[in-house]
């Protein structure tokens, strides 16, 4: 008679005498390997959190630690100026040479051919004419924006290639009516730090004034916009050079300014608008201008002439001397245009008959 060892009844025993299947044997050294790996991810995650918490948090961390409110006043201190024509020049101010930032025309270099700044500073393949068989610099002006697109032609000046090549790709503003940089936006590479920190000072940054003193300036700018920039624009000032205006607008600038109105009827966000009294001259423009919507003011300036202000040019530390002199009109039309702005409760006929007896 034959005797054999029942198996235990202990599951551990008997586990240990009966080899599992190679399926289950794969599953459970996987299973092994998961964990372990989880294992070493937390203990990697402790360990930079103890590193983090002796290090200390970075910039980044402690700004977006602070309540909105005092984020707000950070980048409103960073980004928020004075409308441009308000500006006075800064105790470091350092004028642009040659009355203007871009490079001397050919007939001055010519007719100053003995003066090596000239010849080293203010030439290029297109405005000198002479050998090039030495290296020389090209002029690369003060005034040029560094947010603005590289040169696709590394051989022209600043003025040069503005106007002969960046003008007929798209507008672009010109280098020529610069005396300084004291007016020019400041810190504008907090934008550019990451999404969080773009998507809060931006709304800042398009709340603040934007002067122009042309409207072809205005309307290039408008159209350069997304929409959603468009909808924070906040502040808005439009005044016109009383001398390159002093015959009155053509037929272009007024064309100008009737797209610019109609842009502007897009920006939802306005709250201050300035426009010069001069665009007041023309029935379409004006009838153009009462659609814009402002929320808190409207004002018509007058800009003086070169002849009323000649006294302050020699101590007046204003950037733009006339333009801030501009004094305020008030009454007829200008009352009228103004209450169709912020309530948008008169009629096109209304301000046709005003317009006609201004």
């Amino acid at each position: 008679m034959l005797h054999t060892t029942p198996y235990t009844k202990h599951p551990q025993e008997r586990l240990t005498h009966r080899p599992k299947p190679k399926g289950v044997q794969r599953a459970r050294a996987k299973r092994l390997t998961e964990l372990q790996a989880q294992a070493l991810s937390a203990e990697q995650e402790a360990l930079a959190r103890v590193t983090l918490k002796v290090e200390g948090p970075n910039l980044f961390d402690r700004i977006n630690n602070l309540p909105p409110e005092l984020r707000l006043k950070i980048y409103a201190h960073l980004l928020i100026q004075p409308c441009k024509f308000d500006l006075l020049h800064r105790d470091s101010c350092t004028p642009l040479s040659y009355s203007h930032p871009g490079p001397s025309p050919a007939t001055w270099v010519w007719n100053t051919f003995s003066s090596s700044e000239a010849i080293q500073h203010h030439c290029c393949a297109s405005c000198y004419t002479t050998g090039w068989g030495s290296p020389r610099s090209i002029y690369v002006s003060p005034a040029r924006s560094k947010w603005a697109p590289e040169p696709s032609n590394p051989y022209l000046c600043d003025n040069c290639y503005v106007t002969n090549i960046r003008s007929k790709c798209g507008p672009c503003p010109s280098l020529l009516n610069l005396k300084c940089l004291c007016a020019r936006k400041l810190n504008l590479e907090i934008l550019l730090v990451n999404r969080f920190i773009y998507e809060e000072a931006s709304r800042v940054f398009w709340g603040g004034w934007f002067a122009f003193e042309g409207p072809e300036l205005l309307l290039h700018f408008l159209d350069g916009l997304s929409e959603r920039s468009k909808g924070l624009l906040g502040r808005v000032c439009l005044l016109l050079d009383p001398e390159v205006y002093a015959g009155g607008m053509g037929k272009r600038e007024r064309k100008a300014l009737v797209r610019c109105f109609r842009a502007l009827r897009a920006c939802t966000g306005l709250c201050e608008v300035e426009v010069d009294a001069r665009v007041l001259a023309d029935e379409r423009v004006v009838l153009g201008l009462r659609n814009v919507r402002v929320k808190n003011c409207v004002r018509v300036m007058r800009v003086p002439g070169r002849s009323e202000v000649q006294g302050y040019y020699t101590y007046d530390r204003a950037v733009w001397v006339r333009f801030s002199k501009r004094v305020e009109v008030v009454g007829g039309l200008v009352d009228v245009l103004r209450r169709s702005m912020l309530r948008g409760a008169v009629r096109g006929d209304v301000v046709r008959g005003f317009f006609a007896r201004s």
